[in-house]
């Protein structure tokens, strides 16, 4: 990776920038901007933590792409990084541009440099994916720049302090989940019947393919279910992963709800695998329990996986800025299941 040579970005303006990949002198610039930004509540702390980023960037954990002005200096970044449970998926976040560059395409030509020079020379990268907040359409329309495909909505999942500095006065963020597809995969997936004509609607334009059955209820007497929770404190969320589900799905529900409540979480998000036959088992249990459709994460477990959501806030629906069609068609049924479930609790 070290031997991808940088590229020279000339703005509008006439001013020139360089392109390239992070290096480790570059770590207390990458610092500088995210506090420039975001001051001090940016989410994600290893962006506060020149060392930590460094040896992130070395193990292959992130893979950070920066813009530097003629002085050298870091005014722009892109950042890949592992956060789902498939390690050769990849999140791009943690984007942005020092205020006084913004409006010269800096986000573009780094964007197009993260994948065009390094993404095709990465061969653990296979899907990436990203979260585009939904109080702009700014992010929405640059996902699309990339061939993204729109796949889920995640209701409520950010806390609205943490974008006070992006002028954001709304009590939480919601996000519109992006899949760009790097390798080919076909799968098999399993689809519950409540969620079968949503499904078909979100995959129409996903460019793998993938061979759609309807679910078995009947779950196999030797399966336990496997399943893991992570709590993010500082947004008062919780991930639930379900890696098998067993006739005790609903016992091992209750710990881990145990756990968010515990921990005073008010989105429980839980991610279940589509190639799971039996899958209309654990979807009912959830519907029963408010958990409502969120839409498909594409190899999100190297399989796909559908991502069921709870939510404890007012979701301010009102809020959420969408700036395709089918984005809004996700929203609405979204939505629409949300009141479902809602009326049956």
């Amino acid at each position: 990776m070290s031997g991808i040579s940088p590229s020279l970005y000339t703005a509008p303006n006439k001013d020139v920038f360089e392109i390239g990949l992070f290096n480790s002198s570059d770590a207390e610039g990458v610092v500088e901007l995210f506090l420039s930004v975001y001051g001090e509540r940016y989410p994600v702390k290893i962006f506060y933590n020149p060392h930590a980023l460094r040896d992130a960037n070395l193990s292959g954990q992130i893979v950070t792409t920066v813009a530097r002005n003629s002085e050298g200096g870091i005014v722009g970044v892109h950042n890949l990084f592992r956060s789902a449970p498939y390690e050769r998926i990849y999140e791009w976040g943690a984007g942005l541009v020092l205020k006084a560059y913004r409006n010269l395409g800096l986000s573009n030509a780094n964007g197009h440099f993260l994948m065009h020079r390094v993404v095709p020379l990465r061969d653990d990268i296979e899907e990436i994916y990203g979260e585009a907040v939904c109080y702009h359409v700014a992010l929405q329309k640059a996902m699309l720049v990339f061939s993204a495909v729109e796949t889920a909505l995640e209701v409520a999942l950010m806390p609205g302090e943490a974008y006070e500095m992006e002028s954001f006065a709304g009590k939480r963020v919601s996000t519109l989940f992006g899949s760009i597809n790097c390798r080919r995969r076909p799968q098999t997936i399993y689809v519950p019947q409540v969620y079968e004509a949503q499904l078909k609607y979100i995959y129409e334009d996903y460019p793998d393919k993938r061979f759609m059955k309807q679910c078995d209820e009947t779950v196999p007497a030797d399966v336990k279910t496997s399943s893991d929770i992570e709590i993010f404190d500082f947004a008062n969320v919780s991930r639930l992963a379900f890696y098998d589900i067993g006739q005790d799905f609903e016992t091992e529900l209750d710990k881990l709800e145990a756990q968010a409540l515990g921990g005073n979480c008010v989105i429980m998000q839980t991610w279940l695998k589509l190639t799971t036959p039996w899958l209309d088992f654990a979807v009912k249990i959830l519907r029963g329990r408010g958990y409502f459709l969120g839409g498909v994460l594409p190899r999100w477990f190297n399989d796909d996986g559908l991502l069921l959501q709870k939510i404890l806030v007012d979701p301010e629906f009102e809020t959420i800025q969408l700036y395709t069609q089918k984005a809004r068609h996700i929203l609405e049924m979204v939505r629409e299941d949300w009141a479902a479930v809602g009326m049956r609790q």
